[in-house]
């Protein structure tokens, strides 16, 4: 368990413990309410009285609610590691000049094109993930899209996928090949007289 999961959880668990102190104060200090828990709990046998029983009822609401809330998702962090290239055939830009996006915080780009993200990926109870889309940004050139994918779960969406190292035990997702930038200047205008054009099964003529 990371540092930060433990700390969540127990956080949490204060906050749920100390939170119905609130609601039964009000109902026992300010309205003079009565309220009485009896019955089988956990393999035990309860009896409450008073304002603990409030306390012990607004419990075990909140937790519940919460505690579901909670292990419906959480965040893991995953460090992704690659390189960055310019495809331009005039005077390319400092790697530095690079502006990536996990949307939404930054990620800095290193002077030599190298980078290394500590990015956030959401983690459903059932061990899915969800992974964000990295955008690296540079004024001139076409934006460059990394997808970050597990290899047994590729997109089905048409894309260029860049090849990756994959390390689930240790979070770690280490791009194979550079993360291609190319400026606008290179990129063709669309051509419709070039463009492909559909042709009729002999069956359809």
């Amino acid at each position: 368990m990371d540092t930060s999961d433990a700390v969540l959880i127990v956080g949490t668990r204060a906050l749920i413990t100390l939170l119905p102190l609130i609601p039964a104060y009000v109902l026992f200090a300010a309205l003079k309410s009565q309220a009485r828990v009896t019955g089988p709990f956990s393999g035990l046998k309860i009896q409450l009285g008073g304002a603990f029983a409030a306390y012990f009822i607004v419990l075990i609401v909140v937790s519940q609610g919460v505690g579901a809330e909670i292990e419906r998702f959480h965040y893991h962090t995953w460090k992704v590691t690659g390189e960055v290239k310019f495809v331009a055939g005039g005077t390319k830009p400092e790697y530095a000049q690079i502006v990536s996006y996990m949307r939404p915080p930054e990620l800095p780009v290193r002077s030599d094109g190298t980078f290394e993200f500590d990015v956030p990926v959401k983690e459903f109870a059932n061990g899915q993930l969800e992974w964000p889309q990295l955008s690296m940004e540079v004024p001139g050139f076409e934006p460059g899209i990394i997808h970050l994918y597990e290899p047994t779960k590729k997109p089905v969406y048409g894309t260029r996928l860049i090849p990756e190292d994959y390390d689930r035990a240790h979070r770690l997702i280490a791009l194979k090949e550079p993360v291609v930038i190319r400026s606008k200047a290179d990129v063709k205008p669309y051509d419709a007289d070039k463009a492909e054009k559909p042709v009729a099964l002999a069956g359809n003529q």
